[in-house]
């Protein structure tokens, strides 16, 4: 019964320690929710602290309850083991009493000392104090050891660096004395020169022939060995005369886009077929209407004309290897044909103003026309004048002439004493004329783009204005029927337009392809070409890295090209087919000349 009751009694006052405890905790908890500027590292030390004074206070209070028990007890004698664990709990609870005594010394110990050293730092977490204290300890121990002195034996400090002062080099100017400087025409009060010509400084190239000297004067009539090297003046002669003794044939017959694809696909560049016929930048080329040789001519910036004979020999005593050179002219030709009607006449146009005409039989050439005689001046510039491109009109003799000053000019070589037929196509140079081949219409493309004649009526206004927005260095009407023209213009495109119908507002676009024609300074700009037996495939150059030319269609949507001819190693910016013969030209701007066939 008395161990119930001990036992009962002990019960009875844990549950008393435990809601002492738990109302001691709630008490704390509701101070500290009261201040909210306090951290959590304050609260969980407050925590701490209550906790360590609650079971201070169990322990004392269980000790307490135990010798009561045992001062009250009836019997007044024990057991050996109600002894024994009464000892157990004793010795347990005067443990606990002990460890909790020693952490409330040694936490006066640390606030004593921390009061002592950090005043005025306000009151630190135990945390913070055990912390501190660690370091203090840490301090003391390398202090002990005497580590500094040790690590400045080891490793001894660094030697302080020397400031040097740095003289930056000075870049000596380099002066070129060899190339000629850019003089100011305006600075020096000199008129500006209308024309631009190029410097005459030698560049390196791969063959150089020897530039033809023209006297002061203008050779306006005279035979072809004194416009060049008299050394190979026969073999140009007999060369000449070979293909103006063919006798006119009959126009060939139109062949199908089909078989002209694929006969275009077969042509090739050979070793023998590339050749420099001029000195400089080609503005122009044909060949000879003829069936029997391949005479090619070309016409360059110097005012120089080249005659190739292809197919010709190597032979040891000649020296040309078929290529002959000749001047008749003193500034750039433009443009050269080939009489349709009488194989024996070649016509030349220049920016001298002149148009000449040589006899291949005679080899000689006679002046046409001289705009000079025309008597068209520039207000600004007296000395502004050139002819620019020229076409034979419907009856295969008279010739029509695209002029500097805006002019259209009509002459007949077989009566130059009568008046020449002008009219004003517009205040811009004229850069190409194309007549019609059937119907007395001529086509005449300057800067603000093409514009459509009636000869027969040429004073009123035009028939139609087709705009291009820039300059159009190309307009071709179709070769056999006329109902398609070809225009090449600097807004990088090329144009198709219907033809047929020949009225006011009537010719419209009919293909429109995007093609690169920003040929720049050094390159003769592009020209789209027709095809003489077809008016559905058309060549021009190409400006892409690999060098090619491109064939084009009337029927293609895109502006890729139908078909490639690839073989020449160089931009080729004119060029010409043969009138009858499976064979097609190109030339560059070097004064070289590829052969497809």
């Amino acid at each position: 019964m008395d161990i119930r009751r001990s036992s009962r009694v002990q019960h009875k006052r844990d549950s008393q320690v435990v809601e002492t405890r738990d109302s001691s905790h709630n008490s704390v908890l509701s101070d500290t929710s009261n201040k909210k500027k306090r951290s959590k590292k304050t609260l969980k030390a407050l925590e701490a602290d209550n906790s360590l004074n609650v079971d201070l206070s169990s322990a004392t209070h269980e000790v307490n309850d135990i010798k009561h028990i045992s001062s009250q007890h009836p019997m007044g004698k024990e057991n050996e083991e109600q002894k024994k664990t009464k000892a157990t709990v004793l010795s347990d609870l005067s443990n606990e009493v002990n460890v909790n005594f020693q952490s409330s010394e040694i936490k006066e110990e640390i606030k004593e000392e921390n009061e002592h050293q950090y005043k005025g730092y306000g009151k630190l977490s135990l945390f913070e104090q055990l912390r501190l204290k660690n370091i203090a300890e840490n301090e003391k121990f390398l202090k002990e050891i005497d580590l500094t002195a040790q690590t400045s034996v080891l490793a001894p400090p660094p030697a302080p660096k020397k400031f040097t002062k740095t003289v930056p080099k000075r870049i000596e100017k380099v002066v070129y004395t060899d190339e000629p400087r850019r003089e100011s025409a305006r600075l020096k009060n000199k008129p500006v020169q209308p024309i631009y010509v190029e410097s005459d400084l030698v560049t390196n190239q791969r063959y150089i022939e020897p530039k033809v000297t023209v006297a002061p004067h203008v050779i306006y009539n005279g035979s072809l060995n004194d416009a060049g090297s008299s050394s190979n003046y026969e073999e140009l002669k007999s060369c000449l005369q070979n293909v103006a003794a063919v006798e006119k044939s009959e126009r060939p017959d139109s062949i199908t886009t089909k078989a002209l694809l694929e006969k275009l696909s077969l042509m090739k560049v050979n070793d023998k077929d590339v050749a420099r016929s001029c000195q400089g930048r080609i503005y122009d080329a044909k060949f000879h209407p003829a069936n029997s040789k391949i005479l090619l001519a070309t016409g360059d910036k110097y005012g120089n004309i080249g005659f190739w004979d292809v197919d010709a020999e190597k032979t040891q005593g000649s020296k040309s290897n078929g290529c002959f050179l000749r001047q008749p002219h003193t500034l750039p030709v433009r443009c050269l044909k080939f009489s349709s009607n009488d194989f024996s006449k070649f016509f030349t146009c220049s920016f001298d103003g002149t148009l000449k005409c040589v006899d291949l039989n005679k080899c000689e050439f006679t002046t046409v026309c001289n705009e000079k005689d025309l008597k068209f001046t520039h207000q600004n510039y007296p000395d502004r004048n050139g002819f620019h491109w020229f076409d034979f009109m419907q009856d295969g003799t008279s010739l029509c002439i695209g002029e500097e000053l805006g002019h259209v000019v009509i002459v007949d070589p077989r009566s130059p004493d009568e008046a020449a037929l002008t009219f004003v196509n517009g205040m811009k140079p004229v850069k190409c004329v194309s007549t019609h081949p059937t119907k007395p219409y001529l086509i005449a493309a300057d800067y603000l783009g093409v514009k459509v004649w009636d000869v027969r009526n040429v004073k009123k206004r035009c028939i139609e204005e087709l705009f291009h927005g820039r300059v159009a260095h190309g307009a071709f009407f179709s070769p056999l029927t006329g109902d398609k023209i070809l225009t090449t213009c600097s807004d990088d495109y090329i144009r198709v337009f219907d033809s047929s119908i020949i009225a006011t507002g009537s010719i419209k676009v009919a293909l429109r392809l995007r093609h690169d024609n920003h040929t720049g300074r050094w390159l003769a700009p592009f020209q789209a070409i027709w095809h003489p037996r077809n008016e559905d495939v058309f060549v021009v150059g190409s400006m892409d890295g690999a060098r090619k030319l491109e064939v084009f269609t009337t029927d293609n949507v895109t502006s890729r090209p139908t078909l490639e001819m690839k073989g020449n190693d160089s931009i080729c910016c004119r060029n010409a087919f043969h009138p009858s013969l499976d064979v097609f030209a190109g030339t560059t701007s070097s004064g070289k000349a590829f052969i497809w066939r």
